[in-house]
């Protein structure tokens, strides 16, 4: 995978650390952020982003951030931060949450906040597109605001992931990452359903197919991919199935298809592979096939996509 960007304040001059710092977060963020103790501060910053997730490794002595209402994101994201070390608060729309080590929120970045941290503090900060963990179980206003332990369950799971891509992400091929996303963003789903179980139990058809988009997405490049086959590992019934995704605005066979789409777009934009190795890559039958499906849903073929002056801004 691309290396991390790694920011420090290691190299500049301790009277000049205060200002990079608030630089640096209002460029990556848009954040406005005022430090404590001048005199001996010192931060740090990793930082990567794939398929529209961003993953924040930050350590900073005493600081404080403020999004302005002028500031958000018009991105539609939500942030999920994961405390390390050290304790911080999070204040936003007349909701305040206190963070100690082994606990996560979850906020708006659409929203203006005030986040404060006291003393030296480390934290996981991920930046997720709101679409990646919609669910008709989950009510995002309500999740937000509170605090939620990670020490045990599926929340465990989640954060040592991504830690461990952290860690490994230097060694972990290019190709991986949108797999690896997929699989970030839905522990992170479940970590959300999980929490919300509490206040409200969803029903079984519905976790069901929860259950069927999370298997959906891990197992995209298998070429059998198919109803059939999703039955026989979830241990239902093909109609049982049918019946969990009644209220979706696909069947299973289009979600496959799209996801499919949608990642090969993404390997197309980035030059990976022939067009041949993104169809068969993706769990396409043939390169044939796959131009005929992608013509007919975007109105070029996968070389006209590849071949498109990319848009700026």
């Amino acid at each position: 995978m691309d290396a991390l960007e790694m920011v420090s304040t290691d190299s500049v001059r301790q009277d000049a650390r205060s200002e990079f710092w608030r630089a640096t977060l209002h460029q990556k963020f848009g954040l406005d952020s005022r430090v404590d103790h001048i005199s001996d501060f010192n931060a740090r910053l990793e930082c990567g982003q794939w398929n529209g997730v961003g993953l924040f490794r930050l350590s900073a002595g005493g600081y404080h951030v403020r999004r302005t209402a002028r500031s958000a994101q018009r991105k539609q994201n939500i942030k999920i931060a994961y405390q390390i070390a050290g304790t911080s608060s999070f204040d936003q729309n007349g909701h305040s949450v206190q963070l100690r080590p082994g606990e996560w929120t979850v906020y708006d970045d659409t929203q203006p906040y005030f986040s404060s941290n006291p003393s030296r503090v480390e934290l996981l900060i991920l930046t997720i597109p709101v679409q990646r963990v919609q669910s008709r179980l989950i009510d995002l206003p309500k999740t937000m605001g509170n605090s939620f332990s990670a020490s045990i369950g599926i929340a465990r799971v989640a954060f040592d992931s991504v830690l461990t891509i952290f860690d490994q992400a230097a060694d972990l091929p290019q190709s991986y990452a949108p797999d690896l996303m997929d699989i970030i963003s839905h522990q992170l789903l479940l970590c959300l359903l999980d929490v919300q179980s509490t206040t409200q139990a969803p029903s079984s058809v519905s976790m069901l197919c929860e259950k069927i988009r999370a298997y959906i997405l891990q197992n995209l490049r298998n070429p059998d991919l198919d109803i059939s086959r999703i039955a026989a590992d979830l241990g239902c019934s093909r109609r049982y199935l049918y019946r969990a995704f009644e209220g979706e605005p696909t069947t299973i066979a289009d979600f496959i298809w799209q996801m499919r789409l949608s990642r090969s777009c993404e390997d197309l934009r980035r030059g990976h592979g022939t067009i041949t190795d993104v169809a068969y890559s993706w769990g396409f039958s043939s390169s044939a096939h796959f131009s005929t499906i992608f013509k007919e849903s975007f109105g070029m073929t996968p070389r006209e996509y590849r071949n498109k002056p990319p848009i700026t801004s």
